[in-house]
């Protein structure tokens, strides 16, 4: 009866036992839908290690790309990381201006630099010969500016840059590098 019962349960048993040289093998028949069940589940499984590798490696290169951003943010804040051309220097003489505040006038002392370009020489020949009218174009648009408009640094680098225009309309040639604003002072 032992016997019978063993008979019975290794017939239910989809497993089959074989000796193969010196080792005993072991075999499993899994139905159709248990195939079907664990390719699908390996399947999905392979759809979310790709999935999250791809969302990996996006996000690292936004953040990557996010921490440039601030770098470069960074840079143009402090304006320290930003090479320039090497200049030659043209100092204007200093200048006292009113502002154009109705009010309470206010009295700015400003003494600006010019920097051109090492290789146009020509450049400096035309500062020289337009001094005056350079002077009082300056002199013009630092007066036109109320205190609210030149009472901070980012604002005064602002200045800078419509002085360093004028200037290069006047001279008529490129090669003007900056301007500087070398004593600025608001009373």
């Amino acid at each position: 009866m032992a016997e019978d019962e063993l008979e019975e349960v290794s017939s239910l048993d989809d497993s089959a036992e074989e000796t193969i040289g010196r080792r005993k093998v072991t075999r499993v028949n899994l139905s159709d839908s248990t195939l079907k069940i664990l390719k699908t589940f390996f399947h999905y499984l392979l759809v979310v290690i790709i999935a999250l590798g791809v969302s990996f490696i996006v996000s690292n290169r936004i953040s990557t790309k996010s921490q440039g951003e601030l770098v470069e943010q960074e840079m143009e804040q402090f304006d320290v990381f930003v090479r320039r051309k090497p200049g030659i220097d043209w100092a204007m003489d200093e200048m006292i201006v009113n502002t154009a505040d109705e009010e309470v006038p206010h009295i700015v002392k400003a003494k600006v630099v010019v920097s051109y370009d090492i290789e146009k020489k020509a450049i400096s020949d035309e500062l020289n010969l337009r001094n005056t009218e350079i002077h009082s174009e300056v002199r013009s648009i630092i007066g036109s500016k109320k205190y609210t408009d030149i009472n901070t640094t980012e604002k005064q680098k602002i200045l800078a840059r419509e002085i360093k225009t004028r200037i290069q309309l006047i001279v008529g040639r490129s090669g003007i590098i900056d301007v500087f604003l070398k004593e600025f002072t608001v009373h």
